[in-house]
This record gives C-alpha cells, sequence and structure tokens, in this order.
C-alpha cells in the first residue's frame, strides 16, 4: 500500500502529460488544417495569380493555364512555352559569375538576350515566371523586368511540375505519342552534347526526326550562333532542354517561326535524358499539400485526365479519318 501511494501521484503526473501532448498535436494539426484550407480558399483571391479561374476546359473565357497548353499540343495549334525560374532571372540580374549549377558563365550579352526573350510580344508566346509563393522577391522582380503588356500571356514555372507533374507527364506523353509521332508534323529535339537521346525516345516512345546539340556547359554564345538561323517546318514541334539559350531560342526561333511550337519546359525531361531525379519527380502528390507554391495554385486540380483522354481519343479519330 506504501508504494501504491506514493506512486499514485506519479502516475497521474504521467497520464495529464500525455493528455496535454495529445491535445496540443490536435490543435496544431487542426490548425495546420486550417491554415492549409484557408490559403486554398482565400489566397488565389488576393495575389496574383495569371492562369484561368474557369474549370470548364471548353469554356471561352480560359486564360493561359496548364490546359490551354495541353489543348494546343492536341489540337496542333502553335504557341510557344518558356520556362524563366529563379536561376534564369539570376542571368538577367547579374552579368559575372555562373548560373545555379555552375553549367553557364554570365555575361552581358546573356543578359540582355534573357531579357529580350522574356519581353517577347508575340500571340500564343507563353512565359512561366517564379512562383508568388515561393519565391515573392523572384516574382516581383520578373514582373519589374516584364512590365505591363505582356501580362496577358504570363503563367507559372511551375505548371509542369510539383503536384501537377505526374498526370501532365501521363497526358503529355499520350498527346506525344499518339498524336505526333508518326504524323506529318515532326518533333525535333534541341538538347546538350551529353544528353542520353536514345533513353528519351526509349522511355517516352516520341520519335524525334531530328536532334539539334549544343554544348554541355557554356552553351552560350557557341551554341547560339551556331543554332539562331535554323529553320523548322512550319507544323512541327520542337523541344527545348538547353538551359538559358533554350529560352533564347525558343523566344527568338517562335518570333520568326509562328507556325512552328517551341516547348522549354526547363527540367521537366531530365529524368528521362540524364536519368536525374528532381523533387518533383520522385515525390507522391500528397507530399505537396502544403509546398507554398501549391497551395495559392489551383491549377492542378483542374487536370482532368478523364477529359484529356476523351479529347486525345477524338483527335487520333479526326486524324485517322483524314488519312483514310
Amino acid at each position: 500500500m506504501r508504494y501504491s501511494l506514493v506512486g499514485t501521484p506519479a502516475q497521474g503526473v504521467i497520464v495529464t502529460r500525455r493528455q496535454k501532448f495529445r491535445c496540443a498535436m490536435c490543435c496544431f494539426a487542426i490548425v495546420l488544417i486550417l491554415g492549409y484550407l484557408a490559403q486554398l480558399i482565400v489566397v488565389p483571391f488576393y495575389v496574383p495569380i495569371y492562369h484561368s479561374s474557369q474549370l470548364d476546359l471548353d469554356s471561352p473565357n480560359t486564360l493561359n493555364d496548364i490546359n490551354v497548353l495541353l489543348i494546343n499540343l492536341i489540337e496542333k495549334k502553335p504557341f510557344m512555352y518558356a520556362h524563366f525560374n529563379d536561376g534564369e532571372l539570376k542571368a538577367m540580374m547579374s552579368n559575372s559569375g555562373k548560373t545555379d549549377r555552375g553549367w553557364q558563365n554570365l555575361s552581358y550579352e546573356l543578359q540582355q538576350k534573357l531579357r529580350n526573350a522574356v519581353r517577347l510580344d508575340v500571340q500564343e508566346a507563353y512565359i512561366g515566371i517564379p512562383c508568388y509563393f515561393e519565391f515573392r522577391e523572384a516574382h516581383n522582380q520578373m514582373r519589374e523586368i516584364l512590365g505591363k503588356p505582356a501580362f496577358s500571356r504570363i503563367t507559372s514555372s511551375t505548371i509542369w511540375i510539383n503536384r501537377n507533374y505526374n498526370p501532365v507527364r501521363r497526358i503529355l506523353g499520350k498527346i506525344l505519342t499518339r498524336l505526333w509521332s508518326n504524323s506529318k508534323h515532326k518533333i525535333y529535339f534541341v538538347c546538350p552534347e551529353n544528353t542520353n537521346t536514345d533513353n528519351f525516345v526509349k522511355t517516352t516512345g516520341i520519335l524525334l526526326e531530328g536532334i539539334l546539340r549544343i554544348p554541355s556547359t557554356n552553351a552560350f554564345p557557341e551554341g547560339y550562333y551556331r543554332l539562331k538561323d535554323q529553320t523548322f517546318p512550319d507544323g512541327s514541334l520542337v523541344i527545348l532542354t538547353a538551359g538559358p539559350l533554350g529560352r533564347i531560342l525558343a523566344s527568338e526561333w517562335f518570333e520568326r517561326m509562328p507556325k512552328v511550337t517551341f516547348l522549354e519546359m526547363g527540367s521537366f525531361w531530365d529524368h528521362e535524358t540524364h536519368g536525374w531525379t528532381r523533387a518533383y519527380n520522385s515525390r507522391k502528390p500528397e507530399d505537396y499539400y502544403f509546398k507554398p507554391c501549391m497551395i495559392g495554385d489551383p491549377m492542378f486540380f483542374r487536370i482532368n485526365e478523364k477529359k484529356f483522354d476523351q479529347f486525345i481519343d477524338q483527335a487520333q479519330s479526326r486524324i485517322f479519318n483524314n488519312e483514310s
């Protein structure tokens, strides 16, 4: 009895501490959930988001988001998309040193070419800029460089990746293999010399009509002067995985060849071309529930894979009927 009487208060303290800890954890979880829901619902109405607010893919009011770009690819409607994230911004703000990954020397000429590229004022030229939530300072700096006239075609540099990556990778693979490969509309690939294009073709099933290679390091200016006057057939698609030079070429080429589609998506194809794994292609979608750039960016919820499958089936049927 002596030991039980002495031990009872201690046991009571232990239980109370556990209860407090559990209560604190529950409150913390509730705060996180409420904060996430509040940002998801409220934030898009109070920050500059430049993509569509329409859920209906058929709406004529749909603006510059991922759905429009995918539909353009299905319909083979020429456009340009170029990814300008924090790394490209660094090259636009500085003319000395190296890019973040150390593959390109910065220079005044590169700085001016990138600034001109991002300011391209041409119909159907889309620019992805740094995420307002994750890189707010970079986002605001890019807005200053762009100026107001360009903002009808501005979207996010994250539209192809993060939580969008898995559904977009599946949809894009279907579009390019079923509607572009083995058709009169050819696909060209611009990439560094060390790119494993055989693995790209093998893992994606995308057939390439031509491959244009640039130096693996310091592609600008050598690669620029080698390729700047390149031409492509009307109706073709050019995929660029060429660092800062890819942004410059996509912009200049599209201005000169508006009937060709140019797709510069940053590191989207790194896994297929170099075996490199980025955070966005090694995680599950739920890992991004609290990622700042995705909290206020509801584009992920607008990718309706079933509806895109219908679009692709319809487009493939039209191709078959036209060729029969």
